[in-house]
C-alpha cells in the first residue's frame, strides 16, 4: 500500500485544510510578521470561515489536492496547482486533470459560503509588505518568459513534514505538467527548497531580504552568479525554472551572537565575493553583507582583485580557495592582531591557513595594498571609502546606518 493518498479536496476539508495550512506557515517569518498581533489558534478559526470561498475560487484554473493517511483518514498535507488558461481545457471541451477540482455547490451554499468569508476579520499586518515588492518582479519577470503551470501553495503540517507527504503531492503535479508538456514554477518558501532540488528543480532566482528592520530577528540570503541556474530539466519530467525568494545559504543567529569567538558559520555564494570571515567559515552577519557591497562594487568597475592568477591555481585545483584569501591578504593584510577576538587561539587549522598565506605572500613578492593599485576608474575618494567597507575584520566595518547617511555611497548608487 502507498504510503499517502492523492485525493480530491472538497468543501468539507476546509477546517483540517485550515488548521494544516496555518500551522505550516506559521513557521515562515514573514507570515509571522504579518500576524505578529495574533495567535495561531485565532488564526486557524479565521481561515476556516475563509478556506471554503478559496476552494470555489477560479476552478477553471485552479486544481486542489490533499494527502492523507489511507488508514486513518487524516489529512496531512495540501497543494494548490494553476494551470494556464491555455492549458485548463481539453480539447474536447471537458476541464483539465478533473479529478483535481473542488466539486462545486449549490447557489445558495455558495452565496453564504461567500458572505461568512466576506464577513470574516482579515487584518494583516502590513508594514513588512515592502520585501514583497521585488519577490512579485522577479516572479512577473520569470513568468513573462514562457507559459508555465505553477505550484501556487504548498503546506504540510508541522508534524507530517519530513515524511515525504510533500514530495508526494509535488510528483502528483508533475506528472500532470509532464502531460501536458508544460514546465512548472515555484516560489518556493524555506521549508520546501529540499523537496523541489531532490525532485530535480534548479534554483532560477535568489533575493536577500533583512527582516529585522520591520520587527523580524533577522534573516540573510546569499545570491551571486554562482546560485543561478537555468532550465536544464533532469529525468523523465520536463520541468525548469523555479524562483525562490529568499533561501539558498540561510542563517538565523542572535544579532548579538553573530560573531562569537569559535562559532561556525556556512560558506555563502561564489569563492571570489566572500569575505574574510565568510571564507573561513566563521560565523557572520550584517558586517558580512556590508563587505561584499563593497566587492560588488568593485566588481562594478570590471576587474576582479580576488579571482586568483590562472598560474597560480584554477577552479579545478584544491588550493584555489587558498588562493583566494592570499589575494584577499595581499590587497587587505595583514591580518590584523584583532582577528584573536574572531577566532579562538587554539584553532590550529585557522591560523595556519593565515599563515601559510601569508608566507606564500612574503615568498612570492605578491603584496598589492589595495590603497596604492592603479585603476583609471577608482578615485581617491572611491579608494578611501572601500578601504573603511572592506576592513578585514568585520567588527572594525561601518553599520548599515553609518553607510546610509555616507555622500560617496549615496552618490554611487
Amino acid at each position: 500500500m502507498a504510503p499517502y493518498t492523492i485525493a480530491q479536496c472538497t468543501i468539507a476539508d476546509s477546517a483540517a485544510l485550515s488548521r494544516n495550512n496555518i500551522s505550516a506557515f506559521w513557521e515562515d517569518p514573514h507570515w509571522l510578521l504579518e500576524w505578529r498581533h495574533r495567535t495561531l489558534e485565532y488564526h486557524i478559526a479565521q481561515v476556516a470561515k475563509r478556506t471554503p470561498r478559496n476552494l470555489l475560487n477560479n476552478r477553471l484554473a485552479h486544481r486542489h489536492q490533499k494527502a492523507i493517511d489511507p488508514e486513518t483518514g487524516r489529512l496531512l498535507g495540501y497543494a494548490r496547482w494553476y494551470l494556464p488558461p491555455s492549458h485548463a481545457i481539453n480539447t474536447d471541451g471537458t476541464p483539465a486533470w478533473p479529478e483535481a477540482i473542488v466539486p462545486a455547490v449549490g447557489p445558495e451554499e455558495e452565496t453564504e459560503i461567500r458572505r461568512m468569508a466576506d464577513d470574516t476579520i482579515w487584518d494583516p499586518n502590513c508594514d513588512a509588505d515592502e520585501l514583497l515588492v521585488p519577490i512579485r518582479e522577479m516572479k512577473d519577470e520569470i513568468l513573462a518568459r514562457k507559459t508555465y503551470m505553477r505550484l501556487d501553495y504548498m503546506a504540510v503540517h508541522p508534524q507530517n513534514q519530513g515524511k515525504g507527504v510533500a514530495t508526494a503531492l509535488v510528483q502528483s503535479g508533475m506528472k500532470q505538467a509532464e502531460k501536458m508538456g508544460l514546465d512548472i514554477f515555484i516560489h518556493a518558501m524555506k521549508a520546501g527548497v529540499g523537496v523541489y532540488k531532490r525532485l530535480g528543480f534548479h534554483i532560477e532566482k535568489e533575493l536577500i531580504q533583512d527582516d529585522s528592520m520591520f520587527g523580524g530577528n533577522g534573516e540573510y540570503y546569499t545570491s551571486n552568479p554562482d546560485n543561478i541556474l537555468v532550465n536544464y530539466g533532469t529525468g523523465s519530467y520536463r520541468f525548469a525554472d523555479v524562483q525562490l525568494a529568499g533561501f539558498g545559504d540561510v542563517t538565523r543567529i542572535d544579532p548579538k551572537h553573530f560573531l562569537k569567538v569559535g562559532m561556525d558559520g556556512p560558506h555563502m555564494g561564489a569563492a571570489i565575493f566572500r569575505n574574510p570571515e565568510a571564507m573561513m567559515q566563521l560565523r557572520w552577519g550584517p558586517p558580512t553583507d556590508i563587505g561584499h557591497l563593497a566587492r560588488r562594487l568593485i566588481w562594478g568597475l570590471d576587474w576582479h582583485m580576488f579571482k586568483p592568477d590562472p598560474k597560480d591555481a584554477t577552479t579545478d585545483d584544491e588550493e584555489y580557495l587558498s588562493h583566494i584569501i592570499i589575494r584577499q591578504l595581499a590587497h587587505f593584510g595583514p591580518v590584523p592582531k584583532s582577528y584573536i577576538a574572531l577566532i579562538p587561539r587554539d584553532d590550529g587549522d585557522r591560523w595556519s591557513i593565515l599563515a601559510s598565506a601569508t608566507q606564500y605572500i612574503e615568498d612570492n613578492q605578491k603584496q598589492r595594498p589595495f590603497k596604492i593599485l592603479e585603476n583609471d576608474g577608482l578615485t581617491e575618494e572611491d579608494r578611501e571609502s572601500l578601504l573603511q567597507i572592506m576592513k578585514s575584520n568585520p567588527r572594525d566595518r561601518p553599520t548599515a546606518s553609518q553607510l546610509l547617511q555616507d555622500k560617496w555611497l549615496i552618490n554611487v548608487l
